[in-house]
């Protein structure tokens, strides 16, 4: 039985209305639907897990910087698990609720 990190954060559920919330949030009214868009390219890939969280995951790294999404998302599209370790040391474990309530600080 292996050992539970009492820092982890648990799986959080997290959907499509969180994701729209953070890009209206985040990104300018002009470049919304070209974030929509962009982000969306995540998840069709049967290799491509947890889309809503990674999609959170990409947008909370950027914090708002659309040229830097466009190479994170090319990123989590080779390996996921490389964009939820660029989150996790830069934010923290317990990174998505504090993301979803505090705006993005």
């Amino acid at each position: 039985m292996g050992s539970v990190d009492p820092h982890a954060e648990p799986e959080p559920t997290v959907g499509a209305a969180d994701v729209e919330a953070v890009i209206r949030r985040d990104f300018a009214e002009e470049d919304v639907d070209a974030v929509r868009a962009l982000i969306a390219t995540y998840g069709g890939e049967p290799y491509e897990r947890d889309p809503h969280f990674i999609r959170l995951a990409l947008l909370r790294i950027v914090n708002g910087d659309r040229t830097a999404l466009v190479q994170w998302v090319t990123w989590a599209k080779w390996d996921w698990r490389d964009v939820l370790a660029a989150v996790h040391q830069t934010y923290g474990h317990v990174w998505v609720a504090s993301f979803l309530a505090k705006g993005g600080s």
